[in-house]
């Protein structure tokens, strides 16, 4: 241990340094580390964390901020209603989004099949058989991409309900 007075170097356990006389004060000891115990799991997390260290759960909150459990997330919570309204606005977007781009690969379906009934017209049956293959295609493209837009707006819609709940 040092003296704070002159600085020399006491052996531990004295209580006056030896060279200058100066009373030494030992260090306070460190507080006691306070624990906390995660309500999912039982493992001890030091006091004040949010977080369980093991399994991410939530342990203790302040009270102003609301937890809002997403659907799928393991346990995992939005911190707050603005990453909500986000995650559920990203949603909604992307659903229009491919709700739009289904409807324009619909109108370009149609208009490779009005090809493909010109080709049959001409007897031009072997680019009217493809015509019609790519038609195909975009058809089955376009219930694929609708779908998926419709699940977005829903499950978009789905989060700003369970937020404003």
């Amino acid at each position: 241990m040092k003296c704070p007075n002159c600085g020399s170097e006491t052996p531990a356990g004295k209580r006056f340094c030896g060279d200058c006389g100066v009373m030494i004060r030992p260090p306070p000891p460190p507080p006691p580390v306070q624990l906390s115990h995660c309500p999912n799991c039982g493992a001890e997390n030091p006091e004040g964390r949010k977080f369980c260290g093991d399994c991410g759960n939530v342990i203790s909150v302040p009270p102003s901020v609301q937890l809002i459990p997403p659907c799928g997330m393991g346990g995992r919570f939005f911190s707050d209603r603005l990453s909500v309204h986000r995650t559920a606005r990203a949603a909604l977007l992307m659903g229009f989004a491919l709700v739009t781009m289904s409807v324009i690969l619909f109108v370009l379906s149609n208009a490779v099949e009005d090809e493909a009934q010109r080709l049959i017209w001409e007897r031009n049956y072997g680019e009217a058989y493809d015509a019609l293959d790519l038609a195909d295609v975009l058809n089955s493209v376009t219930w694929i991409i609708l779908v998926a837009g419709i699940i977005c707006i829903v499950g978009g819609a789905v989060a700003f309900m369970s937020s404003d709940a």
